[in-house]
């Protein structure tokens, strides 16, 4: 295990290659335990925390996976469907909702130049705001933003609705709104402050980035989302029915 600590490249960089090659040309396959973390950095020369930290970045992006008390395994690399992760509707319009969320932060605000454009109002219309965070139940997925215009509603929205409810779901099935499509744009980020305590990641992390504008029969966009992701954690797709 050769490291040079005479390049450039950091040596936790260089430990997460190596270790990266042995794992992507199958010397450790699926199953592998990891040599401790210990002997890893003597047989490197380096420091623990250079060791820890390259495992932590290969753990991030779903080639290891740490189990208390047994050690450090390779994995296979999971793919997760994108659509559950922002799906805009359940299956079934007569489907209980069950898509846990924390709420954050729900208020009313002024619409802004920012936002105005997009929903054809005025900047000083109220549009809702709304931070909430997807889990497993368990564990932060998704830091989600989503603002919906108040002109249509005659009512006050109620919080609790979406706790446990898709956006659309609550629009469609309690407000009888009629929404045909959705826009969706891809982005990345890295994550700063706010992220790195919402999703649990590291600062400076790579986020994964999905915009998206529910639109009605009319045309008019009514409800703008922005959910915000780990982008190594699994490789995402998106199956599309021809």
């Amino acid at each position: 295990m050769i490291i040079d600590k005479n390049v450039s490249t950091p040596l936790y960089q260089q430990v997460k290659d190596y270790l990266e090659r042995k794992i992507v040309i199958n010397e450790w396959p699926v199953g592998y335990r990891l040599p401790p973390e210990k002997k890893l950095a003597a047989n490197f020369g380096v420091s623990n925390i250079t060791v820890k930290r390259a495992i932590h970045e290969l753990v991030s992006e779903g080639l290891l996976e740490r189990y208390s008390g047994k050690g450090t395994f390779v994995v296979k690399k999971k793919d997760r469907d994108i659509s559950t992760l922002i799906s805009l509707k359940s299956e079934s319009l007569d489907e209980d909702g069950d898509y846990p969320h924390k709420i954050i932060e729900f208020k009313k605000e002024e619409t802004g130049g920012r936002y105005a454009n997009m929903f054809d109002i005025k900047p000083t219309d109220l549009i809702y705001s709304m931070t909430r965070v997807k889990t497993d139940g368990h564990n932060p997925l998704v830091l989600e933003y989503s603002y919906i215009p108040c002109y249509q509603f005659k009512e006050s929205l109620d919080p609790t609705d979406f706790e446990e409810n898709l956006i659309y779901d609550v629009l469609v099935k309690k407000y009888g709104i009629k929404l045909t499509k959705a826009k969706v744009y891809f982005s990345t980020m890295v994550a700063g402050e706010h992220e790195q305590s919402m999703l649990d990641v590291s600062k400076g992390q790579k986020l994964f980035i999905i915009d998206r504008q529910t639109i009605t029969q009319e045309q008019r966009v009514v409800e703008y989302s922005r959910f915000i992701m780990e982008q190594d954690q699994s490789k995402f797709f998106l199956e599309i029915q021809v």
